[in-house]
């Protein structure tokens, strides 16, 4: 699977990518979801779902392909998503996401 912050070798560079955000509202639950459509036609969503009565509030990020009509996905914990959030959030991270190539 591709990394969010940066090509791997035969991957195209996800800053020439399509940006396009999205509010999606589903029966039972909301979700916040931030829609990227990569210069391969890959898409890639970033979706905050708010809780219910038998799942906490998450994170997810999805991955589909056309060319083989795959979705990986994986869902973080509210915890590992509070994890996410600290390490994004650290000054030393933030200095390597402003870095140009």
């Amino acid at each position: 699977m591709d990394t969010l912050n940066g090509p791997q070798s035969n991957h195209p560079d996800p800053a020439s990518s399509q940006y396009v955000p999205a509010f999606n509202h589903h029966i039972n639950e909301t979700e916040f979801t931030y829609a990227i459509t990569r210069a391969n036609h890959h898409k890639v969503e970033l979706a905050v779902l708010h809780g219910d009565a038998t799942h906490p509030p998450r994170f997810s990020i999805a991955v589909y392909s056309p060319h083989d009509e795959q979705l990986q996905q994986i869902t973080l914990s509210q915890q590992e998503t509070t994890c996410l959030q600290t390490l994004l959030n650290q000054p030393e991270v933030q200095e390597i996401l402003r870095e140009t190539h």
